[in-house]
């Protein structure tokens, strides 16, 4: 079907074996120790050379071209940004992660759709609804806005992230929250800018709350990474700027109470849920529900 590929190399390694029950048993040993030890990709390393994967694509294309992220994204291995990092705005598997969310076509199939390569006109629609959305996000926040314009951030990131707490955005968690809250507001129907809008409602600081307790540990002066708490982290934002709870996550108001009560590990009636904007309507979202 293509005669191209008969220019094509491939490696090819023969095992082969007396045929007798050593040798036999040799070669079976081989096999299953490749396959039992064999020690996979690194995500970070995936993101960093998959050219199927139009996630990836993207997230090293916003890496080389975004202000944002060029030179300011994290290459640690772990999601989440080593203590001593006052530099970058976040990490490249959390950016990809991000990515992930925001650009999900559809609910199912998604995964299959990133296993082959799109056409460099579908790559570039990716990255312009990628750019898009980050510049929404910048021009919302004053103090994205001012790292952002950081030609060399050395230094800079201990402003919006120190042993204090600082900004939500500026940790892994709280950008993957602020994602996921935005994409199920447009789900709704919404446009970008409305669900930016919205977000920009919730506090901003870890150390107010509701993220006090919840996604940051004053005690410790560090990130509650456990994944309960930033469930129940991003219920509490999509709830608290109108989100419709039934809708979305099959729950309700008494319900989110109860898991803060349990994460907080305080009384039912001593939760109050915050709610920072209340007259949005969320009627469209069991018709894009994912």
């Amino acid at each position: 079907q293509d005669p191209s590929l008969g220019n094509e190399e491939v490696g090819a390694i023969f095992v082969g074996h007396k045929n007798d029950q050593r040798g036999i048993e040799r070669t079976r040993r081989l096999f299953t120790t490749l396959n039992r030890h064999a020690k996979p990709v690194s995500k970070k390393d995936s993101i960093a050379l998959d050219e199927d994967d139009v996630v990836a694509i993207v997230t090293r294309r916003l890496a080389d071209e975004y202000p944002l992220f060029h030179e300011k994204l994290s290459l640690a291995e772990s999601k989440n940004l080593p203590v001593a990092d006052n530099k970058n705005f976040t990490s490249i598997i959390a950016l990809y992660d991000s990515l992930d969310i925001y650009l999900r076509a559809k609910p199912r199939g998604w995964n299959d759709i990133k296993k082959r390569r799109p056409p460099e006109s579908e790559i570039n629609k990716y990255y312009a609804k990628s750019v898009e959305f980050w510049d929404r996000l910048v021009g919302q926040f004053e103090w994205l806005q001012k790292y952002y314009e950081k030609e060399s951030a050395n230094g800079i990131a201990t402003e919006f992230r120190n042993e204090d707490g600082g900004y939500l955005l500026f940790r892994p968690i709280g950008v993957l929250l602020i994602v996921k809250v935005i994409k199920s507001i447009i789900l709704t129907g919404k446009p970008l800018d409305e669900a930016i809008q919205l977000i920009s409602k919730i506090p901003v600081f870890l150390t107010d709350d509701p993220w006090n307790g919840l996604l940051w540990d004053p005690l410790n002066r560090r990130m509650i990474t456990a994944p309960v708490n930033q469930f129940v982290g991003e219920k509490l934002a999509f709830y608290s700027v109108g989100g419709d709870l039934e809708l979305r996550y099959k729950s309700n108001p008494e319900n989110l109470k109860k898991q803060l009560a349990g994460v907080l590990n305080k009384q039912v009636d001593e939760i109050n849920l915050p709610l920072y904007y209340s007259s949005v309507s969320y009627t469209h979202l069991r018709a894009h529900k994912t």
